[in-house]
């Protein structure tokens, strides 16, 4: 693929992330603009001879040039971050650009079967990685952009382009993306127990920090750890996959209409409604306690089986998703 097409997929994946993230239009006109000019510093004698100074050039020249100034910074930006210890972007257009050129490397590199191995890393994709991870985790507004589907949208625009991405591609890449994630969280303290109890919602960093700040704040939390006790009990005994529904005909037993009572008051929760959650499901926890003890889920007759999972399957499905309750141990 000859440059100027390369260029043009960093584009094209950028204007898809700020389309999917919603930004207003302000942010969304600039980085239109940028995608136009994105990398277009790479191409003169100054970073051909000084390749450090790639974003620095492109900010300057633009700037030279009568770009307006957050087109100019969101150039630099998207070279940032630059190493591990580098500044990230400080506004959205150049974050969504810097995650375009990294959803691409990556993509392009595991496409070819490229995956780092031991300390050898000639391209930098951990590195890459690594900047996909902070830049999420410093912008929650741009939730909607997970790992994975930044990675499947440049692996859409790369097969537009001709290259040939296989679905195993997309998947290892999101894997080693996550590892990383999972390594900076246990690099800063993070218990294994918490880091494995978020890999589920991973994907969303940003989001994955706001349960890991619940976490922390229910610690030593009573309520919490009954919730959490429940949470497992029905998480063991559930088969992945059940309904969360159940027929009312079957209900007979006392301790399964208190249950039902009790389910009834409990409404859903979405992403990042950890919290909320435990306070509203306190309440169920004995009555959870009661139908283990007096009912045999696991009944004879299929129907009263099905029902009796699926009562429990709803308590279950109006938990925020993103959190595996086993692991908190």
């Amino acid at each position: 693929m000859p440059p100027g097409e390369a260029w043009r997929v960093i584009g094209a994946i950028a204007n898809r992330l700020a389309f999917d993230a919603d930004l207003d239009t302000t942010d969304t006109a600039t980085v239109h603009r940028t995608a136009e000019l994105v990398k277009f510093d790479l191409a003169s004698q100054m970073v051909i001879e000084l390749p450090t100074l790639a974003g620095v050039m492109a900010r300057e020249y633009a700037r030279h040039a009568g770009e307006p100034a957050d087109v100019a910074d969101a150039l630099f930006e998207a070279e940032l971050p630059r190493h591990t210890s580098d500044r990230l972007p400080q506004a959205l257009p150049g974050a969504v650009l810097a995650l375009a050129d990294r959803f691409d490397l990556l993509m392009a590199l595991f496409s070819l079967g490229a995956k780092p191995t031991g300390s050898s890393d000639p391209f930098g994709l951990r590195r890459g990685a690594l900047g996909i991870v902070q830049i999420l985790r410093a912008f929650p507004s741009l939730e909607a952009v997970t790992i994975e589907h930044g990675l499947r949208v440049a692996a859409e625009r790369l097969r537009a382009q001709g290259v040939e991405v296989s679905d195993d591609a997309v998947g290892a890449a999101v894997e080693f993306v996550l590892a990383r994630f999972a390594q900076q969280l246990r690099d800063t303290g993070t218990s294994h127990a918490w880091v494995n109890a978020v890999l589920p919602g991973a994907g969303a960093p940003a989001r994955a920090d706001q349960v890991l700040a619940v976490l922390g704040r229910f610690n030593d939390d009573a309520a919490f750890a009954g919730v959490t006790e429940a949470m497992q009990r029905i998480g063991r005994i559930v088969p992945e996959g059940t309904i969360p529904d159940y027929r009312a005909e079957d209900i007979t037993e006392p301790a399964e209409r208190t249950l039902v009572e009790a389910v009834h008051t409990l409404p859903e929760h979405g992403p990042g409604e950890l919290e909320r959650f435990v306070r509203n499901a306190e309440p169920l926890v004995r009555p959870i306690d009661d139908f283990f003890t007096d009912v045999l889920v696991m009944a004879p007759d299929a129907q009263v089986r099905a029902s009796r999972l699926g009562l429990l399957a709803t308590v279950l499905a109006r938990a925020p998703q993103g959190l595996d309750w086993e692991a908190l141990g």
